[in-house]
C-alpha cells in the first residue's frame, strides 16, 4: 500500500504542469534575510548602533535626513550562506572602517579623497556562513553620508535599486505577494507623510520599505 502511494505521489509530480501560475511572498527587509534584495546593503541594515557594538542601536542620527552625526557601527550582513565576494563601500566623508569581531571579513583598498570628501574601500567576504559588521570610528563631518555597500557585480553607477538575481526570480511567477514586505501587520502608516521617503537611509524597522 505503502509503495503504491509513492507510486502514485511521483506520477502526480512529472505530470505536473511546471507552466501553472503560482505566486510568491515578498520577505520582509532584514540583515539576516537570504534575499537580499537591494543592491545596495544599506538598504537592509539594521539600525545604527556604537562603534564596538553595532547591534545597541545607540548611534546618533539626523532626524531630518537619517545620517549619522557621531561614530557608529553597523550590521549589514547577519549569518548569510553564499554571499562571498567583494562588496564596494562608498561614503561622504572620512573614518577609520574595521570589521567588528569578524577574522573573516577584512578591509582592502581604502581610499579617501579629499577634493570630493568621499571614501571607498572593498569589504571581502569569503564563502559560507559569514557576517559583516563593521565599526567607523574617527569620522569627519561629524558622522556620514550617502553611504553604500554594492553587493559584488555592481558599482555605484548601477542604476538598479534590485538585483538582477532577485528580479529574475520574480518574474516566473504571476502574481506577487507583498504583506511582509510592507510590513503590513502592526504598519501605522495612515498619511503619504507617515510614508518612508525613497531617499533615506535604511528601510528597515522603525521605517518600511517605500512605496
Amino acid at each position: 500500500m505503502i509503495w503504491f502511494i509513492i507510486i502514485t505521489i511521483l506520477i502526480s509530480i512529472i505530470n505536473v504542469n511546471k507552466f501553472v501560475p503560482i505566486g510568491i511572498n515578498m520577505s520582509d527587509l532584514v540583515d539576516y534575510g537570504r534575499s537580499q534584495p537591494y543592491v545596495n546593503l544599506l538598504k537592509q541594515t539594521r539600525q545604527w548602533g556604537s562603534p564596538d557594538r553595532p547591534w545597541d542601536g545607540n548611534a546618533t542620527v539626523n532626524p531630518i535626513t537619517g545620517w549619522l552625526t557621531s561614530d557608529f557601527g553597523g550590521i549589514f550582513l547577519s549569518d548569510s550562506v553564499d554571499a562571498g565576494g567583494q562588496y564596494l563601500l562608498y561614503a561622504e566623508g572620512n573614518a577609520e572602517v574595521a570589521p567588528v569581531r569578524g577574522r573573516t571579513v577584512y578591509i582592502s583598498n581604502k581610499t579617501y579623497d579629499a577634493a570630493t570628501n568621499t571614501l571607498t574601500a572593498i569589504v571581502n567576504m569569503p564563502e559560507g556562513p559569514a557576517s559583516i559588521l563593521l565599526s567607523f570610528k574617527n569620522t569627519t563631518g561629524p558622522g556620514l553620508r550617502d553611504i553604500a555597500l554594492s553587493q559584488p557585480g555592481y558599482n555605484l553607477t548601477a542604476q538598479a535599486n534590485i538585483t538582477n538575481v532577485m528580479k529574475a526570480h520574480l518574474s516566473r511567477f504571476n502574481i506577487i505577494r507583498f504583506m511582509d514586505w510592507t510590513s503590513t501587520n502592526g504598519n501605522p502608516e495612515i498619511n503619504w507623510n507617515d510614508t518612508t521617503p525613497p531617499n533615506w537611509p535604511l528601510y528597515t524597522s522603525p521605517k518600511r520599505t517605500p512605496w
